[in-house]
């Protein structure tokens, strides 16, 4: 009798990504305010803007582009995704071992 071989393993399932309100893309160069209470991280993030100078004696503006609120367990995986994206080592726990790594964007 033939050997029958396994099933191959299902695909891991991903969560179906949708942009059904056509979100703006919004470029930030400023971290205007950053702080934490109760677990809640609170961004806002701004652009400068030096049209906006009402002289020439006048700073630049900052026009705020973003307020994020995330909890401080998705700001780790921000870090650690950001950190990816840069290509900076991962940074290790208690243990001496690095977190694992949030799985790879599917969009861009």
């Amino acid at each position: 009798m033939p050997e029958e071989k396994p099933p191959p393993a299902p695909a891991p399932q991903r969560p179906e990504i949708v942009d059904s309100h056509n979100a703006p893309v919004i470029f930030v160069d400023w971290l205007v305010t950053g702080g934490m209470f109760n677990d809640v991280i609170n961004v806002t993030l701004g652009a400068v803007d030096h049209s906006l100078k009402r002289s020439d004696e006048d700073l630049a503006r900052v026009m705020i582009g973003a307020r994020l609120r995330f909890s401080r367990a998705f700001g780790l995986g921000l870090h650690r995704a950001l950190g990816d994206i840069l290509g900076l080592e991962p940074r290790k726990d208690e243990t001496g071992q690095a977190p694992p790594s949030p799985p790879k964007n599917l969009i861009n």
